[in-house]
């Protein structure tokens, strides 16, 4: 009977831990379809708003944050920014800095659309993924519009349990 018993119980842990793989598996692929959408959809509506600036930006208009508050107000963004042209980032609340040598403003200046990672904001110090787009006026490249997602709200996409236990889940860039 015991010889049993340990047949048994060394049969089923095999059978639960290939479940339990299976499961895991299944959670990965399901998240990372999940956060494939949502990034890109983050880069389509960030490229829309890139779009609808630049058909309100004129170079006499002077006020170029409070488009910035209402796009922050109105979608998924946590930031937005814009940098014109000499690299000055634009903040909705005023705030400057340069980021002339950021990947996002190098690529966006060659008119590419993307996703990128800050690691230390020139801004607010925070970690974020930031969704960028050129921002074309009159056929001229002007600047780039980026939207930000914070590292908080990034871990909430990043959430997942398997059998109550929480899983830890990592964006790797190349």
């Amino acid at each position: 009977i015991i010889v049993l018993l340990v047949l048994f119980r060394i049969s089923n842990f095999k059978t639960v831990s290939n479940g339990t793989w299976k499961l895991l598996e299944e959670t990965t692929f399901r998240k990372q379809t999940l956060l494939s959408e949502k990034f890109q959809s983050y880069k389509t509506l960030v490229s829309s708003l890139a779009f609808a600036y630049s058909d309100d930006f004129s170079p006499e208009n002077s006020d170029i944050l409070s488009p910035l508050e209402d796009m922050e107000a109105n979608t998924g963004f946590d930031y937005i920014r814009f940098i014109d042209k000499s690299g000055m980032s634009h903040t909705s609340k005023g705030a400057e800095a340069d980021c002339s040598d950021r990947p996002y403003f190098i690529r966006g200046m060659k008119g590419e659309t993307g996703v990128c990672d800050v690691q230390n904001s020139r801004l607010n110090g925070e970690s974020m993924i930031g969704f960028f787009s050129p921002v074309v006026h009159n056929g001229e490249n002007i600047g780039v519009l980026v939207g930000f997602i914070s590292q908080k709200n990034l871990s909430f996409l990043l959430e997942s349990e398997i059998f109550g236990l929480n899983v830890d889940a990592f964006i790797v860039t190349k």
